[in-house]
């Protein structure tokens, strides 16, 4: 297990020196993704006050604060503070979250991708530069007679 450590962060290294950007993008939309969700998450406080379930007249809870914070906000865009309306904000915020995600995904997605055709490109031009190499040592019989044993199995 301590023998593979070494591979496993030369080949971290390798992946973010390739594709450094790609990262930061994925860590802003994973960051954008939990602060939408968290909004959504806070938006079920105004939602429970106006169907009655959460009173505002018990005095000033923390509850309470963000219930105003978010009433305030209600009444600067003058947007009338009711059931609809909070459910159509909450609808907004949930699509943008999956969104964000989706985004998310797609780049995840290509990154990963592009590292591995990078990876296998090395291989490729790694195994030619051998294949040649190979011709120089005169071991290329025997590697022949390897591949094609290894063709025989497999097959």
């Amino acid at each position: 297990m301590k023998e593979n450590l070494p591979i496993f962060f030369k080949y971290i290294k390798q992946f973010i020196s390739y594709s450094g950007m790609g990262i930061v993008k994925l860590a802003f939309y994973s960051l954008m993704t939990g602060i939408t969700q968290g909004v959504g998450i806070f938006m079920l406080i105004p939602f429970l006050n106006v169907i009655g379930i959460s009173g505002m007249d018990k005095g000033s809870t923390d509850l309470n604060r963000i219930s105003g914070l978010f009433i305030d906000i209600f009444r600067f865009l003058n947007v009338p503070l009711n059931l609809v309306s909070i459910l159509i904000v909450f609808m907004l915020v949930v699509f943008l979250s999956k969104f964000i995600t989706y985004k998310q995904t797609i780049l995840s997605t290509e990154v990963r991708n592009s590292f591995i055709g990078n990876l296998q490109a090395r291989l490729f031009k790694s195994v030619i530069l051998l294949n040649g190499s190979l011709f120089q040592m005169n071991v290329l019989p025997i590697f022949h007679m390897l591949l094609q044993r290894i063709c025989l199995l497999l097959a």
